[in-house]
């Protein structure tokens, strides 16, 4: 299995955490410490995330009152 270790993995996680000058940002997609501006389409369509959403809370068995 090819990987990066856990303290690499969590750089970016960090960073977005504790880096003050992404106080006001939200919603955004990071990969490496870098915000990625050029999304897949797919990545971003409301109609794939509600399905997405509601396929998830199927499998875990989640309450209907979490549904979009």
């Amino acid at each position: 299995m090819v990987g990066i270790s856990v303290e690499s993995g969590t750089q970016t996680t960090l960073y977005c955490a504790l880096e003050k000058s992404l106080d006001s940002e939200s919603g955004f997609y990071y990969d490496n410490c870098l915000r990625v501006d050029n999304m897949y389409a797919n990545a971003t369509d409301n109609k794939s995330a509600k399905l997405l959403w509601e396929l998830s809370a199927d499998l875990v068995k989640l309450e209907d009152k979490y549904k979009l």
